[in-house]
């Protein structure tokens, strides 16, 4: 059953069927700049560790995997995971990208990868702290629809359900990125600076409440 449909799109919840036909899409979505294409290169080995790696996640009770498909083809043209909040306050929010990425481990070259990675820890940890909150992983869309709506929708089943339980959403967003995040209510507050003259960006989005 979908959960939203759009301009001939379709959302749903991924499965691990669907791990080899997600698994292009990170060098479609990121190999835009030479620092991913250094730090994953696009090849047949990466692609196997791409589709284990979802396969984890699709495991993982923390993690919401969906997909956008174009009802005309059947082809998936997007993906994205979004991590729930941790269910008590005492608890670790889940979802440490260096523990979730290891699979990829002997394909990444380290020098970039260990500059992300903790990037994206040290960031998370200083912005939302001990705070539940849903967390953007991952979001990836396919050339050619690119500016389609496919991202936008897995956005806003996210933040909807942000909204509903009145918590914020995390992100750390490529440059470009940023613009989709920031139509969808985030907020950038920081940006670190990598390698390669590359620079990620880190946002908050506070949850919307019902006018009355």
């Amino acid at each position: 059953m979908a959960l939203a449909q759009k301009n001939g799109l379709k959302l749903e919840f991924a499965t691990a069927e669907d791990a080899e036909a997600i698994a292009p899409l990170f060098s479609s979505s990121f190999h835009d700049h030479a620092y991913f294409r250094r730090m994953v290169p696009d090849t047949a080995e990466s692609r196997v560790a791409w589709a284990d790696l979802f396969r984890f996640a699709c495991k993982d009770p923390y993690t919401i995997c969906l997909k956008v498909t174009d009802e005309a083809t059947g082809k998936i043209v997007s993906h994205g995971r979004w991590v729930k909040p941790k269910k008590r306050v005492e608890d670790e929010q889940p979802g440490h990208e260096e523990q979730r990425w290891s699979a990829l481990d002997p394909h990444l070259d380290a020098e970039t990868a260990e500059a992300l990675f903790g990037s994206f820890e040290r960031n998370s940890h200083e912005m939302m702290g001990d705070r539940r909150h849903y967390y953007m992983e991952l979001l990836m869309t396919a050339e050619g629809y690119k500016g389609r709506g496919s991202g936008g929708m897995i956005l806003e089943h996210g933040t909807g359900l942000a909204d509903e339980e009145q918590v914020e959403c995390y992100i750390d967003a490529s440059p470009a990125g940023r613009p989709l995040y920031e139509r969808h209510g985030f907020v950038f507050s920081k940006q670190e600076k990598l390698p390669m003259d590359y620079h990620y960006n880190f946002g908050i989005r506070e949850p919307k409440t019902e006018e009355k």
